[in-house]
């Protein structure tokens, strides 16, 4: 069978509309033919640019080739998150070897897996070629891109791996889920289950979608024909069981090495974390959920949306009036004003096109109820479909996923991952549904489709500029080898320069601190932290407590400190050792001696820096490791 085919079936495309017909068969192999080149291209274009020089990849990094190095995760090295990627990178680096390359490769068959799930359940939701379209959405838009500052959103050098394993096994599972629908076969049903199951150990913000999608597929299905011979209720629990395998496992094998309580918040992953007001009440939360100015916020949403049925609900009144547009001449005519007029709005200054994704919670809103108003016509016949459940699921979770960032929809930072299935769902309707039901009401679909994807490939080219803009000023490559990744001179350069010379002052034997949250300074020279607590951020000052972070420190001081600026005002506190861990920097001034500068002086301005401090030790009295000498490791949080 193709890689890119569907269940499409003969009657599917014989009653499919003849001007929309040509699209609906376009080659399974044309498609991948298509994606393909769009991904090379845009890996080449992106080549090496997608961590951040020290923020959040670091971490994955980090923590990975300290598992490699038998510490243990929850006991040696904190995670905010299950335990599933962690572990699961750390054996990438056991099989490929350690190096950020390795996690490059890895995560981009990831991605080609995530390209083919969201191919196969959007063609099976509309068509091949709007798949393809949509999925070319995808890999332009968010696979690769950067939009901010800040690299690591994006799905080959991610700030949580959590976010892409999650999406794709969310995707697997939905899709396991729809193939039983189909073909009644149970291995379809238990895999579904599984990968639901494997979900439940990656992020709070995506096993919560992926667990209301696949509750949603199961109250629809009850209006599919039952399987003769199979009860629903132990196809029910069936699903279930399968479910909890994933779970139940991880627990087993972290209690093994740690104490039953720690283990199940270990498989709670971020749960304890999402529901503590250190982080869930930070005033970065609420900026990422819109609350911060939920007035403004709710403006920008309605605005927007307004702006797009504005721009749509004429050329869909237009394509309508097939009649006055039977030439194609006249149709040529039309589809030119439309890419003109992509044109004009992709060249418009005064367009903020990284706001244009606000109206996406509402969308989903309406496909929901549009869905629910067909769910209705539908029952009463007894004609509900697996591709109609298909849908339906997608759109549930689709509009779940935007809860973190309900009222502050964006395609950059967090929307990389939560905005995508939602994006290419709206992309979807537009480019395949809409138009389809143009046509089948006399319309002209394909003219529709045509301008859709003007202005749709108009707001890509947009977005390219920023993607550009931020390339363009990686041009400093760090570190060498399998680690090397391109930064932007003013931080790329200092931060190499501490690295390079860390590598020569300390020995192998000797740790490393890198406050408050640079541990890729750690990953990159392969020094160990000894504290169990390796960023010093402000929500996890007052998650754990100040003290306590403090009195790891003292027994168990690092031989070296690094100190990398990083303004983090969005936390509610703007510079480490002024706004916030007050006495931990007092604590390291009066230990700690100066031993080279790198770049600006850290936290005094918004210029960049590395100061490096070691350690005071005198020949009379020496600060052993306890943990060194009586085999001990920090108080657990």
């Amino acid at each position: 069978m193709p890689i890119f085919a569907t269940d499409d079936s003969a009657a599917r495309k014989t009653a499919a509309p003849p001007s929309l017909r040509l699209f609906r068969d376009i080659s399974p192999w044309a498609s991948l033919a298509v994606l393909s080149v769009i991904g090379l291209a845009m890996l080449s274009w992106s080549w090496l640019t997608w961590p951040d020089v020290f923020i959040d990849f670091g971490s994955e990094l980090y923590t990975a080739w300290q598992m490699t190095a038998g510490k243990n995760l929850y006991l040696d090295v904190l995670s905010e998150c299950g335990p599933l990627s962690t572990y699961l990178n750390a054996l990438f680096f056991q099989l490929f070897g350690v190096g950020l390359h390795t996690l490059v490769y890895c995560n981009l068959a990831i991605l080609a897996g995530i390209v083919f799930l969201l191919h196969r359940i959007l063609a099976g939701i509309s068509d091949r070629f709007t798949a393809t379209i949509s999925c070319a959405v995808f890999l332009t838009l968010f696979a690769f891109n950067q939009y901010i500052e800040c690299g690591n959103y994006n799905y080959v050098c991610p700030y949580r791996h959590e976010m892409t394993h999650g999406i794709f096994l969310s995707l697997l599972a939905l899709f396991c889920l729809f193939s039983f629908l189909q073909k009644q076969k149970l291995c379809w049903l238990a895999g579904s289950g599984f990968f639901l199951g494997l979900v439940l150990l990656t992020k709070t913000e995506i096993s919560m979608p992926a667990v209301a999608a696949c509750g949603i597929g199961w109250v629809l299905s009850k209006w599919t024909e039952e399987p003769q011979g199979r009860p629903r209720l132990k196809n029910l629990l069936l699903f279930l069981a399968a479910a909890a395998v994933p779970p139940l496992v991880a627990f087993f094998l972290l209690s093994l090495k740690m104490p039953a309580p720690k283990a199940l918040l270990g498989v709670l992953g971020s749960w304890p974390y999402a529901l503590h007001p250190a982080f869930s009440g930070s005033p970065y939360f609420q900026f990422g959920l819109g609350f911060d100015h939920p007035l403004a916020n709710l403006t920008k949403m309605l605005a927007w949306s307004a702006g797009y049925g504005v721009l749509f609900a004429p050329l869909a009144m237009l394509c309508l009036v097939r009649d006055r547009f039977h030439q194609r001449s006249v149709q040529a005519a039309v589809l030119f004003v439309g890419v003109v007029l992509g044109v004009w709005f992709w060249r418009r200054e005064w367009i903020e096109w990284l706001e244009m994704a606000r109206p996406l919670p509402l969308a989903m809103l309406a496909l929901g109820a549009v869905s629910f108003a067909q769910f209705l016509r539908l029952r009463r016949r007894n004609q509900i479909s697996p591709r109609f459940i298909l849908r339906g699921m997608m759109i549930v979770f689709s509009f779940l996923l935007l809860g973190k960032m309900i009222l502050n929809t964006r395609i950059y930072h967090y929307g990389f991952a939560l905005a995508m299935p939602a994006s290419l769902l709206l992309v979807t309707a537009i480019t395949g549904w809409l138009p389809s039901r143009l046509d089948r009401r006399g319309g002209d679909g394909i003219l529709f489709r045509a301008l859709a994807l003007a202005l749709i490939s108009a707001f890509i080219i947009a977005h390219f500029q920023f993607t550009q803009f931020w390339f363009g000023r990686k041009i400093f490559l760090v570190s060498r080898n399998s680690d090397s990744f391109y930064a932007e001179m003013s931080r790329g350069a200092p931060f190499d320069a501490a690295v390079e010379e860390i590598k020569k002052r300390l020995s192998p034997g000797e740790t490393l601190a890198s406050y408050p949250n640079a541990l890729m300074l750690n990953y990159l020279t392969r020094r160990a932290n000894p504290s169990l607590y390796t960023a010093i951020m402000p929500h996890e000052l007052q998650y754990f407590g100040e003290e306590k972070i403090l009195e790891s420190l003292r027994r168990r001081p690092p031989d070296y400190i690094a100190l990398v600026h990083e303004g983090t005002s969005l936390w509610g506190a703007r510079f480490f050792g002024q706004d916030y861990a007050v006495q931990i920097d007092t604590w390291i001034t009066g230990h700690y001696q100066r031993v080279a500068l790198f770049g600006e002086m850290p936290f005094q301005s918004n210029q960049f820096g590395v100061l490096l401090l070691k350690l005071k030790k005198s020949p009379a009295q020496k600060m052993p490791d306890p943990a060194r000498v009586a085999g001990k490791s920090d108080p657990q949080p």
